[in-house]
Order: structure tokens, then sequence, then C-alpha cells
């Protein structure tokens, strides 16, 4: 049955396809008393130069793809991993309890999640996604986890998560993630800046999103109006294929308008060389 979910537009466009669901990693791990607090220590900071490494590839790639200004978010990222707040409390935490490195990562990560989740700023709140990919990132990296690609995907589809972490989005092959839907983030994330950035139409926000929806069946992706439509029918995905269409069609000929514009400002500058030539 056919049925229209409601979150926050975040990047726009419109997409149909079939759904591929994204799984949350299973991060969990045994907190344990530990005999050599200077051992866990060790390996938490080995695990940061291995998470600092990963993201500075990500940095690489995201300023060559796609500029500098999207790179700017990994260098966020990199502060976040070099933070000496961060990694003192983390090194407090295994010295005073005695907890293995995953503990005490986990339980910093969270109070600074935390933290900024609880401020009045939405931008700021925000930012907590961010604190929570790096956490993850050296949790996964602790834990020894493979980093999971979305750059190989063998079909176009729909991607659905709970959240999709702003290095997962940097990863995406936009030829074959027509869109994409979370079940919590916002407009300011950085998340959403990267859709916007590759141009993938995205909806974020959406509650109960997962409870929702199934595998593989088709989906449309508003993000102009930041609506998702489980299951349409025949006649709504046409109407959405003009749509579509249409938007495509605006955009063609805003293109075509910018491309005259650019040959005739060319052709006026060049007019008095072109002019000079003739003449000799």
């Amino acid at each position: 049955m056919s049925r229209d979910l409601t979150g926050v537009a975040a990047s726009p466009g419109i997409s149909i396809g079939k759904v591929v669901i994204m799984n949350d990693e299973d991060l969990s791990y045994s907190k344990e008393v530990v005999d050599n607090p200077e051992e866990e220590k060790q390996r938490f900071h080995d695990a940061v130069a291995t998470s600092r490494e990963q993201l500075e590839k990500i940095k690489e790639k995201v300023n060559k793809e796609m500029g500098a200004d999207e790179a700017e978010i990994f260098a966020a990222h990199l502060n976040v991993v070099d933070d000496p707040e961060l990694i003192s409390a983390v090194e407090e935490k295994i010295d005073t309890e005695n907890v293995n490195a995953e503990a005490a990562v986990d339980e910093v990560v969270n109070r600074f999640t935390t933290m900024f989740a609880n401020m009045d700023n939405e931008y700021m709140q925000e930012r907590s996604a961010d604190v929570k990919d790096v956490g993850d990132r050296i949790l996964k990296n602790l834990l020894g986890h493979d980093t999971v690609s979305l750059m190989n995907l063998d079909e176009e589809v729909i991607l659905m998560a709970k959240d999709l972490a702003p290095s997962d989005t940097a990863q995406l092959d936009k030829n074959k993630v027509l869109g994409f839907v979370t079940q919590i983030g916002g407009r300011t994330s950085h998340t959403a800046i990267m859709a916007r950035s590759l141009e993938i139409p995205a909806v974020v926000g959406v509650n109960d999103l997962l409870t929702e929806v199934e595998k593989e069946v088709t989906v449309i992706v508003d993000g102009l109006d930041g609506k998702v439509i489980i299951d349409p029918t025949s006649e709504v995905v046409e109407k959405y294929k003009e749509r579509k269409n249409m938007k495509n069609i605006r955009q063609n000929l805003r293109n075509l308008k910018s491309y005259q514009l650019r040959l005739k400002m060319v052709i006026r500058w060049k007019l008095p060389q072109i002019l000079g030539l003739l003449m000799m």
C-alpha cells in the first residue's frame, strides 16, 4: 500500500528507485577491567593514528572531486580526532577506572555528543553527529573492523539508513546512489551539505523510517518538498517522472543561457583581437 512520509528537504531533486537499507554496523564490545592501562592507552593512540590517516585520505578525495569548501568538513573531523580534550579525557578514564580503550572511547564520545546535542543552537547540535562519526571511526579501528565502502554498488538504488556519516556520504557513488533518506539529521548537517555538493536528492529526519520501509520496495525521494513516497502507484510514478523531466528541462535551459552569456562575453573581449588579425 502506498504511503507518504515527511522529513526535511536536505538536497533538491527527485529520484525513483528500489530501496537498499544500510543497517548500523555492530560496534558492540565488552567493558573490561585491565591490568595494564599503558597498553590500553597505546592501543587508543594507534587507533587515533589510523583514523587520522583515513580521514586525511577522505579529505584529499573530497578536495579533488568536490572542492575545498566540502573538504573543510573533514578538516573539522581531523580537529576532532586530535582534540586534546577528547584525548586527555579518554586517557584519564583508562588511568582512573582501569577500563579497556573501547569502553573509554565510547563513554567519552557519548559525553561529548550529548553536550553538543543539548545546545540551543541548531548548527552546534548538528556537530554532535560529526563527533559521533569520528568516535565511531576510532572505535571501529580499536575493534579491528574494516571500513565499509559505498563506492562499489552493483546497481542503481535509493539508500536508506538511520543516519549516514559525512564520511559515508563522501564515498557514495553518485552514478549508483539515486537518492538517500535518513531517519535523523537536519538541513545544516554535514551529511546534507555533502549530498547537495554531490547533487544527490536527499530527505533527512524522517521519523520511524526504518519501521515503515522494506528492502527492494520502490520509493520516490522528493528532495524539493521533503517527502518520501513508499510503494507509489503507477500514476504517482508517472507524475513524478514528468515533474523530474520538467526540472531537467529547466536546468538545461539555464545551462544553455549561461553558456550563451559566457560566449557573448568572450566574443566581446576577443573581438578587437579578431578584427586585428583580419586587418593583417
